[in-house]
């Protein structure tokens, strides 16, 4: 006999509690399957469908999230996704998420290294990280101890699971 291998949803499978469980609509009301028979669909190129707009408010937090990720020689293509999704569930938490140089806050930066925590073979040495005091870095004011609250902050807000329950096209 062969085995058969299957394919997991984990953004159906485990659905957040605050999201509706046929939130699965894409491209202007039409489910998924309908999406792919009409050659809209998510393996698809880009031709033949125009790019959705996003918030600016999350091109700058992409952008953010794919800075930290660049100063952490992040390899992993989901790192930077799972990384905007903890900042999406923080953001409930975290009125100060964005824009981490300036900010009092460093919930953003914090879900960036659990995603490279999470998904890169390199780890990021964290005690590195806390002593970073260079001016200009965006690691200069991060802190270990703050660090690890955030992390089992961001681990009940993602029900335990850290991985990306939905994938977005980067801006």
């Amino acid at each position: 006999e062969r085995a058969t291998l299957r394919r997991v949803d984990v953004g159906r499978a485990l659905p957040f509690d605050d999201e509706e469980e046929d939130d699965d609509e894409d491209n202007d009301g039409e489910t998924a399957a309908a999406a792919k028979k009409n050659g809209g669909g998510t393996g698809g190129g880009r031709r033949g469908r125009a790019r959705a707009k996003i918030d600016p408010a999350v091109v700058r937090r992409m952008k953010s999230i794919r800075r930290a990720c660049s100063r952490l020689s992040c390899a992993h293509p989901l790192t930077t996704h799972a990384a905007l999704c903890y900042s999406r569930r923080m953001e409930q938490l975290d009125d100060a998420l964005d824009d981490p140089p300036s900010s009092e806050s460093q919930a953003l930066l914090d879900c960036v290294v659990l995603a490279a925590r999470f998904f890169e073979r390199d780890l990021p040495d964290l005690r590195e990280l806390d002593r970073c005091d260079r001016t200009g870095d965006m690691f200069a004011g991060w802190s270990l101890e703050e660090y690890r609250d955030n992390e089992s902050t961001i681990w009940m807000m993602m029900d335990f699971c850290l991985y990306p329950r939905k994938l977005v096209e980067w801006a």
